[in-house]
């Protein structure tokens, strides 16, 4: 962010609306994902530390995909070494107890399971302008796999998926 380069230090909100800004335009995922490790860097999100857990609690559902892919993408490109890198990533959705409303309104656990299922395919905007593209995109990302992911049994908060699956899916984007 050109902010920081004139002395101001985005916050949370700040990163948080770029984000989603960036996303909900389709204008650059890419700038979404720079911007995120930006924010990561500077210890405005600690989502994920590089290992096998990302806490996706207390994120807005941008940042959430965003930090997602952004994680998926790491561990895709890590050398398999035999053992350490062998683990797979746990996703911490929560299940929505701080979400106002309780857990009949969360958002988070439901839209990043669909997000994965949709290969972590960017949602198309729905936009008039922009409808058939739209569609379009809709029935490519019908055609992928999507990104295999399991339960994590007895946590109806978390998701895991494999080392393989993220590789997997590295392959084919």
């Amino acid at each position: 962010l050109r902010l920081c380069a004139r002395g101001v230090k985005p916050n949370g909100h700040c990163y948080d609306n770029v984000i989603g800004a960036l996303e909900a335009s389709r204008s650059d995922w890419a700038l979404a994902e720079r911007v995120y490790r930006q924010a990561s860097d500077a210890g405005v999100y600690g989502h994920w530390a590089g290992g096998d857990e990302l806490d996706l609690h207390h994120s807005t559902l941008a940042v959430a995909r965003v930090a997602t892919r952004h994680a998926c993408t790491v561990l895709a490109a890590r050398p398999d070494d035999g053992g350490c890198n062998r683990g797979g990533l746990t996703i911490i959705t929560g299940i929505g107890h701080h979400t106002p409303g309780g857990t009949q309104n969360a958002v988070i656990p439901q839209e990043i399971r669909a997000f994965l299922s949709a290969d972590l395919a960017y949602p198309p905007v729905q936009a008039n302008a922009v409808r058939e593209e739209a569609d379009a995109d809709a029935d490519a990302d019908a055609a992928r796999p999507g990104l295999e992911y399991s339960e994590v049994e007895g946590n109806a908060g978390r998701v895991y998926v494999s080392i393989d699956a993220i590789r997997a899916w590295a392959m084919r984007v």
